[in-house]
């Protein structure tokens, strides 16, 4: 999926776009939901991995608050997420302006004069350059209110980084939702859009429809464990210096083809290791 872009300076000042965040711990390329630290600043973004670890590195440390970025609310139009609209951009991008069937295919979601339509409605044909008006429907603060808001609660906010919250016992009203934990699993219906994004996850069951690197066993199946593979026993008996020779080959022979396969099976040990850790 694409993600929104950092840009960076370059030689001639001019900013040069760049669509993607990369994790400032191991650097990979982030797709959300990843996490933001709410306390390091500038602001420090991780992958879901790194911040499971607990990475800590310079100023930053496992127990900062944090927040959660997502692409999942609409932006210019109800039926186009911002995730969306960044990918279309991407695609318009690499494959030209025009080429909308290329564009459609790297989408998937969408068609192509759906997309033709939709980026000269917002990008083109926009009466309010350079960027689309955002639909009335979606606007329900205003830009003096955005802003008195936000330096209110973020910026001249005495206990960073979030706001207080009302105090429940003397003001009941606005005073933070607190979640039970459920005893038993979520069980979304089959093909609903909760069950697509578990990815297959049967919660009941702790277990995936398809398993990570599902087709192992198959590629590992035809490994055998001979007795020969181990046998060296009379090899070096006979006195003939080239049969002694041949036999030193077979035998070097074999122990190589025992450390290959004792080394797939290790391969399939970290296989089952990862399987189980993404069940938990």
């Amino acid at each position: 999926m694409a993600t929104i872009g950092n840009k960076s300076d370059g030689d001639n000042g001019e900013m040069d776009v760049n669509f993607s965040w990369v994790c400032q711990s191991c650097g990979i390329v982030l797709e959300p939901p990843w996490v933001r630290c709410a306390v390091c600043r500038p602001a420090l973004n991780l992958c879901s991995s790194c911040f499971c670890y607990g990475v800590e590195f310079g100023n930053h440390e496992s127990d900062h608050a944090y927040s959660v970025v997502k692409f999942d609310f609409p932006l210019y139009e109800a039926s186009w997420t911002a995730a969306e609209e960044i990918q279309l951009l991407e695609a318009v991008q690499e494959y030209g302006l025009g080429n909308w069937s290329a564009i459609s295919g790297k989408m998937r979601v969408k068609s192509a004069s759906e997309c033709e339509a939709h980026y000269f409605r917002c990008y083109v044909d926009n009466p309010q350059p350079p960027l689309p008006a955002i639909s009335g429907k979606m606007r329900v603060k205003s830009a003096s209110e955005c802003e008195a808001h936000y330096f209110r609660c973020y910026v001249d906010n005495p206990q960073p980084p979030l706001p207080d919250f009302p105090d429940p016992e003397n003001n009941n009203k606005g005073a933070p939702v607190i979640f039970k934990l459920s005893d038993n699993p979520p069980r979304p219906p089959e093909n609903s859009t909760l069950w697509s994004e578990m990815a297959g996850y049967s919660a009941a069951r702790a277990d995936f429809s398809d398993e990570f690197d599902n087709f192992i066993e198959i590629e590992i199946g035809e490994i055998d464990f001979l007795e020969e593979d181990t046998d060296t026993e009379g090899e070096s008996s006979d006195d003939n210096a080239s049969a002694v020779v041949a036999a030193q080959e077979r035998a070097e022979t074999r122990n190589i083809l025992s450390a290959l396969k004792f080394a797939v099976i290790d391969v399939y040990r970290n296989c089952l290791v990862e399987r189980q850790r993404r069940k938990r």
